[in-house]
């Protein structure tokens, strides 16, 4: 045995047969030379039993592990450990591979013995083409193909900094090997929730072990945005298929629109709009600042449908958008305004802590977005925090119960933010609700997501000078 693919799996009773019958199938292989090693990750479905009726039948040597039930990179971490000691323990004469792919993912027929090819001609550190199922494909929008096509383009540019040769960008948990001796090199996988390819990347580099980006090893993965992880391919195209599909319009009709009247309260305050016969109703709440939580919380015993929160300068009219998204899709559970203008606390706090936990949420325009609409009954089902980092938790809580589809951006008419006085005081309650709502250690990515798209933070980090390269 000269080689241990790792897969791990949560829940993939529907996938695991084809990855595992496609592993099977290598050619070019002696018999004995390679083994599969399935971490079984906190699965509660039948992904044991198919994994091992599949193996049985197409004679592919098998071991179930189960794994720790902590995400992918912890699941993947173990299989690799399981896959260095069976290597260390047969004592191949040629150099020994620990290689991994995903559950939802189908190498082509040569895959494994063009990663051994590559090793015998010196490579250390191997990355693979990957590319998605066309039929899944087919079925997410134009927009996020030619996304994904330009986010490729980009990271090649990256990557060629560090190889110059490099004909792809990709080294991922699909498609990726290392030698025995490179992965003792480092220390073994990262132990992270998630991207623990992305940290073994940089721990090669660190540790001055080449990658060889090699472009006849391929794989075609899955173009499901359901994935188990919360970072990763299936979240990537889910957000970006949300940004797609979620087109902000600034029209919208002013005929169910919240009218002020003897039954509004001027502001700062609570009212009601109008149009109780067609179910129209809207509680508005405006407040002053440091005060908005405390507002909402008192709004809603008696409130209607439909809660409009206003931000400063922001008049009725210019927020019909908000309520005209609620009401035309019942799935919508929360619809906040994009603001014409850049929020310093937003984009020096709020975003880079979103891009950290909930990456899915930082793509949004206005983060920290003071106007917006919400369902009572979303409302009455979350935390309110006393002050104003009230408009970040709803985001938060509305995206865990609820995920993504059901919050909507609408462009919103507002004046630009002024200068905050008390701006360290504000930055630490948001960063203090969020790490309330996610206090698992964050994984860190080299993905920075806004409007604009992904950029690449600049996360690697140059080996000590008086350490020489590890070969």
């Amino acid at each position: 045995m000269r080689a241990v693919v790792v897969v791990p799996a949560r829940n993939e009773e529907a996938r695991i047969a084809t990855c595992l019958r496609a592993l099977g199938a290598q050619q070019g292989l002696t018999v004995g030379s390679a083994a599969v090693v399935v971490v079984l990750d906190a699965c509660t479905d039948a992904t044991a039993a198919v994994a091992r009726a599949t193996a049985d039948a197409v004679g592919l040597p098998l071991e179930l592990v189960d794994g720790p039930g902590r995400g992918v990179g912890h699941a993947r971490a173990l299989g690799m450990e399981r896959a260095a000691a069976r290597l260390r323990a047969a004592g191949a004469d040629a150099v020994p591979v620990i290689v991994s792919t995903d559950a939802d993912t189908v190498v082509h027929p040569d895959w494994l013995a063009r990663i051994l090819a590559a090793v015998d001609g010196g490579a250390h550190a191997v990355g693979g083409r990957i590319g998605l199922d066309e039929v899944e494909a087919a079925k997410l929008p134009e927009a996020v193909l030619r996304a994904r096509s330009e986010e490729a383009a980009r990271r090649l540019v990256a990557v060629r900094r560090h190889t110059p040769d490099a004909t792809h960008h990709q080294f991922s948990g699909a498609c990726l090997a290392l030698t025995l001796a490179a992965y003792d090199a480092v220390g073994g996988l990262p132990a992270t929730v998630a991207l623990e390819d992305e940290a073994l990347e940089r721990a090669l580099r660190t540790s001055g072990i080449a990658i060889t980006y090699a472009g006849d090893v391929s794989v075609t993965t899955s173009a499901r945005t359901d994935g188990h992880v919360a970072r990763g391919l299936a979240q990537v195209l889910r957000t970006a298929s949300w940004r797609a599909t979620t087109t902000p319009n600034s029209g919208g009709s002013s005929a169910n629109a919240p009218r002020t009247g003897s039954n509004l309260l001027e502001p700062p305050g609570v009212g009601r709009g109008v149009g109780r016969g067609v179910g129209r109703d809207v509680t508005v709440v405006r407040a002053r600042a440091g005060q908005r939580g405390d507002a909402l919380h008192r709004a809603l015993p008696g409130a209607d449908e439909l809660v409009l929160m206003l931000g400063p300068g922001v008049g009725l009219d210019a927020a019909q958008a908000l309520l005209d998204a609620l009401r035309d899709d019942p799935g919508l559970q929360l619809a906040r305004g994009a603001e014409p203008h850049t929020d310093t606390l937003a984009e020096l706090v709020v975003r880079p802590a979103l891009n950290l936990h909930v990456p899915e949420l930082a793509v949004l325009t206005s983060p920290l977005g003071r106007t917006w609409a919400a369902r009572r009954t979303l409302l009455e089902t979350v935390a309110l925090p006393h002050g104003d980092a009230v408009d970040l938790t709803v985001l938060l809580d509305a995206w865990t119960a609820h995920g993504l589809q059901a919050i909507a951006e609408r462009p919103v008419t507002c004046p630009a933010p002024g200068a905050r006085a008390d701006g360290p005081l504000a930055a630490y309650e948001l960063l203090a609700a969020l790490a309330a709502r996610h206090p698992e250690q964050p994984v860190h990515s080299s993905a920075f997501a806004d409007p604009s798209g992904t950029r690449r933070a600049l996360l690697d980090e140059h080996a000590p000078r008086a350490v020489s390269p590890t070969a």
